[in-house]
């Protein structure tokens, strides 16, 4: 399980970091205290949206993955589905 939380961890990490790499052409917006808004492509609001998804999500994944360690339950092929 623990490998799972690894896992995840490094997921979120990298659907967070999607949106930057995405748009390396804009990487001042990213860098500057963002004024003015700007323009981001449909497959750029995709992912942030799965980003979005995301982070609602792994709160609740990472707390019973957490409880499962403690608690000493194998919960690996139910995390897996």
């Amino acid at each position: 399980m623990l490998t799972m939380i690894i896992f995840a961890s490094i997921l979120l990490i990298i659907q967070l970091m999607m949106p930057l790499f995405l748009n390396m052409n804009k990487l001042m917006y990213f860098t500057s205290n963002r004024t003015e808004e700007i323009a981001f492509s449909e497959a750029t609001q995709r992912v942030k949206r799965a980003a979005n998804n995301l982070t609602e999500t792994i709160p609740i994944f990472m707390t019973l993955a957490v409880l499962s360690i403690v608690y000493s339950v194998d919960n690996t092929m139910i995390a897996l589905y």
